[in-house]
């Protein structure tokens, strides 16, 4: 049943507060003194039940709890207990679990070993890197995808090793070998919003192909992967045609984990180089190949090749010395240490551009850091335990499947991400989570959206097909903070007509809740 809340409510003890209430109103009361008159009903409600009623919203789910934390008490609720699925509200989870328990200054480590080094000779009998999920080496915080690889390569050279007579080892243990969460649909394969995950990966999953005209009409185009030699087989399908204004017609074909891609369309002669992004099947194959070029190009002699370990049992022959079951231990060296920044930064990066691959990347982490081991089961319950347990959401509330919010299959209740929300709010890490939000004016998913609510408004997007959401922290007109979250499912309209609702409702709650001004 929907439920619209005008009065005062405690917060989150429901339960104690309803008791008292009833206890009190059993109690004695002096005739001579009149019933208190019931507040005044919250201006915001009835624009929220005109939203909600009209068509044709009027089909969508909707959640809706707007919440005072100064006075502790919901200002409007509709069906704030009901499951939503949340869409990228999702990755408010991960990040507040990490940021908990992990520290704003926690920092990913990726060491760098040597096998039996004689460092007079510059010999090494294998490296050994050591994968612990860092999803920073990409673009976004270092000047190209392969920039950390290059300097790790760098680091190496200069310590002194020329040659390895043994493999290049990755150690990608520390995740499990699953590669995406187990409830994403097959339509979320090969696309750039849900690329594979792996303990030691470059680029967010992503490598590029660059596609430029051929010399002349008829001929076909130049098609190039930006990848390691050999690791992702092309069929160029390509055309170049006459020149024109018109832009390049390209389409990426490729089936479920298959490393060939065939690139079709037409290239105008005039026109000037395209990237196209894909996917990588194995990101860990992918990054250990990619270190292998780095470490060549530095002058070191890899002659053995490259073998990824992804088991725990695999990786402790080589962390014990050995190359091999029964083989002498040798003495092992540490090379140099990668280290990430701080993950203060990192959760900017997810929230703020509503990253996907770094949620997932998280969840394994937490996995990591808290649990046994890199798996989303694993990280799931991290998540599940402090969510429950320490910020006191009811866990029948929510129904966890993944970090970044892809599966249709998670469920969480209005109530619980305002709950969320207000924990954070007073934790020691609140104004590092409150930064990393998305923002009007402020690169990310509200860049372009409720601009005259620039500074007073840090929030969190959703979106999949029929569900949109938005929540997070806002400052009214008199400067009253208010936490909200609003959740829609099952619209079965583009997020246009969705997206421009919940802005509204946004934008009369800053104007103090008045449903009678322009918003």
């Amino acid at each position: 049943m929907s439920v619209k809340s005008t009065t005062s409510r405690p917060w989150p003890l429901l339960g104690a507060g309803l008791f008292l209430i009833a206890a009190w109103g059993c109690a004695s009361v002096p005739s001579a003194r009149p019933s208190p008159a019931p507040p005044a009903p919250f201006p915001f409600s009835r624009l929220a039940d005109s939203v909600v009623a009209s068509p044709p919203l009027h089909r969508a789910h909707w959640g809706i709890l707007v919440y005072d934390p100064e006075d502790r008490r919901a200002l409007y609720e509709w069906n704030g207990e009901r499951h939503f699925v949340p869409a990228s509200n999702e990755k408010l989870w991960p990040t507040a679990t990490a940021l908990h328990l992990l520290g704003p200054d926690f920092r990913y480590r990726t060491p760098v070993w040597a096998v039996g080094l004689d460092l007079g000779a510059g010999v090494a009998r294998a490296l050994v890197v050591v994968g612990r999920g860092d999803p920073t080496f990409s673009s976004r915080f270092h000047p190209g995808d392969w920039a950390v690889l290059d300097s790790l390569a760098f680091r190496v050279r200069a310590y002194g090793v020329r040659r390895v007579t043994g493999p290049l080892v990755v150690d990608a243990s520390a995740f499990d070998e699953a590669i995406i969460p187990g409830t994403w649909t097959f339509g979320n394969l090969n696309t750039t919003s849900a690329p594979p995950t792996g303990a030691f990966a470059v680029g967010e999953g992503i490598f590029q192909i660059r596609a430029a005209p051929g010399p002349a009409p008829g001929t076909p185009g130049l098609v190039q992967a930006e990848a390691p030699a050999g690791l992702v087989p092309l069929l160029n399908r390509t055309i170049t045609t006459e020149a024109d204004s018109s832009p390049p017609r390209l389409e990426i074909r490729r089936g479920p984990w298959n490393d060939t891609v065939e690139v079709r369309g037409e290239i105008p002669a005039n026109a000037g180089p395209r990237t196209l992004r894909v996917p990588m099947t194995d990101p860990v194959r992918f990054a250990a190949h990619a270190l292998a070029e780095a470490l060549q190009k530095q002058g070191v002699v890899l002659e053995g090749g490259v073998q990824v370990v992804r088991t725990p049992e695999e990786a402790m022959v080589f962390k014990e010395g050995r190359l091999q079951e029964g083989e002498v231990p040798s003495p092992m060296q540490e090379l140099t240490v990668w280290e990430s920044p701080p993950l203060r930064e990192i959760v900017a990066n997810i929230l703020g551009p509503s990253q996907n691959w770094m949620a997932e990347q998280l969840v394994r982490t937490l996995g990591v850091e808290r649990g046994e081991r890199g798996s989303w089961r694993e990280g799931i319950r991290v998540m599940t335990e402090f969510l429950v347990g320490t910020v006191g959401i009811d866990s029948t509330a929510l129904v966890l499947q993944d970090g970044s919010g892809m599966s249709h299959q998670n469920l969480v209740t209005p109530r619980a991400v305002v709950q969320l929300l207000d924990f954070a709010r007073r934790a020691p890490w609140g104004e590092d989570f409150r930064a990393a939000l998305a923002a009007p004016g402020k690169p990310g998913t509200l860049s372009n959206r409720l601009l005259p609510l620039q500074g007073r408004l840090e929030g969190k997007t959703g979106t999949l097909s029929s569900v949109n959401a938005l929540s997070g922290y806002l400052r009214t007109a008199e400067g009253r903070e208010l936490i909200f979250s609003i959740l829609s499912n099952a619209s079965g309209l583009g997020s246009g007509p969705v997206v421009s609702a919940i802005d509204r409702l946004v934008a009369a709650l800053a104007d103090g809740g008045d449903a009678g001004r322009s918003p």
